[in-house]
């Protein structure tokens, strides 16, 4: 197995300016997305009447609560392709991680690894608030704000499709490595 390509997102500037961008961007295409999504789901559709102090304070703890389970949601993925690995969270340059350095994954399985807390996130945020439990502000707070704070992920994606067949990844602390 021969190292051919690594990939630092903790300690490069640009590459961390350029997903910051990204996710401004995609938090356009993401709200929006969502947005459409709740009308087919509710008809409650005044934001203003939801917008107060105490829901915002209510929808930044939830958003915290969020990053928490995104991180866990890796770190699961982990441990259920690699159990022998040792999975470790961080927060590093304004970005919350979980990493499993010395563990090594097939694209399939880092693909999984990294949409899998969107998806996941994304679906229990669409049921809470289909089942009334979240306010469409704050429905449309956390989905756009965790949307768009997946671009590390997404970014991990194209990287990994991209990766010739047959790819080993490794996750490491500062970003991912990639061996044929």
């Amino acid at each position: 197995m021969k190292l051919y390509r690594e990939v630092d997102i903790l300690n490069n500037k640009k590459a961390i300016i350029l997903l910051n961008i990204g996710s401004i961007l995609l938090s356009f295409i993401v709200g929006t997305l969502f947005l459409i999504l709740t009308s087919f789901i509710s008809q409650r559709q005044s934001l203003s009447s939801e917008i107060s102090f105490p829901m915002l304070l209510f929808a930044l703890v939830l958003l915290f609560l969020c990053l928490v389970l995104h991180e866990a949601i890796h770190g699961l993925f982990f441990k259920m392709f690699q159990p022998q690995g040792k999975v470790n969270f961080g927060f590093k340059n304004g970005m919350a991680y979980a990493t499993s350095p010395g563990s090594f994954y097939s694209r399939k399985q880092f693909f999984i690894i990294a949409i899998s807390p969107f998806i996941i996130v994304s679906l229990l945020l669409v049921v809470a608030f289909a089942l009334n439990m979240l306010s469409l502000f704050v429905f449309l707070f956390l989905a756009t704000i965790h949307g768009s704070g997946c671009i590390g992920d997404f970014y991990y994606i194209v990287l990994i499709l991209k990766a010739p067949k047959g790819s080993l990844i490794e996750d490491t602390p500062i970003g991912i490595s990639f061996y044929k």
